[in-house]
């Protein structure tokens, strides 16, 4: 299986498999598509941040996705706004951030740092690892793929976060960048919080065997 992906062996094979039992050719195939929901209308989706996408000719939101839902699940449009430079940029949730900014998209500075430390509160919460996980560590492997990524979830968004393992200070960290964390055998606490501020999130548990 040396150098070969799913794609090109294991699904390759069930594709032809699944042709030779409905005995049909490639390119035999007929239409797939279905007649639209009842009570549901198709809405245009932002890829990144999930809200409708407000069209090319207002600057868009990059790659976008078609859904049919209903006219009360209808969400509000993606907010474009003016980065520093002046250039349009999204304003997304903290949840799409991380994906957006690797995908190339211009993302809304919206950084809470600036506002006084006493200025409105900021929601941390860690994305992962999860809460109660339990974590096999293979011995065998090199040192460098013995590792989990830290992934933190910062809203409204702050410049900095700092991570604690295990009651100590780990890093400082760019809250859209993942943070890759060395496993060490035992079970062990996670938590994130914002420096020179008050917040913190809740703290994550997990164990590495």
């Amino acid at each position: 299986m040396t150098r070969l992906s799913g794609a090109s062996s294991a699904a390759r094979l069930a594709h032809a498999i699944l042709l030779q039992l409905h005995k049909t050719n490639p390119g035999d195939l007929e239409d797939a598509s279905f007649p639209p929901p009842e009570g549901r209308v198709p809405v245009e989706l932002c890829r990144f941040g999930g809200r409708r996408s407000v069209g090319a000719a207002r600057g868009g939101c990059g790659q976008t996705l078609t859904e049919w839902l209903r006219p009360d699940e209808i969400p509000p449009e993606e907010q474009i706004v003016a980065s520093a430079d002046g250039a349009a940029a999204l304003k997304i949730p903290a949840a799409s951030r991380a994906w957006a900014i690797e995908a190339g998209f211009r993302i809304a500075d919206e950084t809470s740092a600036g506002r006084g430390l006493g200025d409105g509160p900021v929601r941390l919460s860690i994305a992962s690892p999860e809460n109660d996980s339990r974590i096999w560590r293979n011995p065998d492997a090199p040192p460098a793929l013995g590792r989990i990524a830290l992934k933190a979830l910062v809203e409204p968004r702050a410049a900095q976060v700092v991570w604690y393992v295990d009651g100590a200070p780990f890093a400082v960290s760019d809250p859209d960048k993942p943070l890759f964390w060395p496993l060490q055998k035992g079970a062990h606490e996670f938590q994130l919080q914002l420096p020179l501020r008050r917040g913190a999130s809740k703290v994550v548990r997990i164990v590495v065997e």
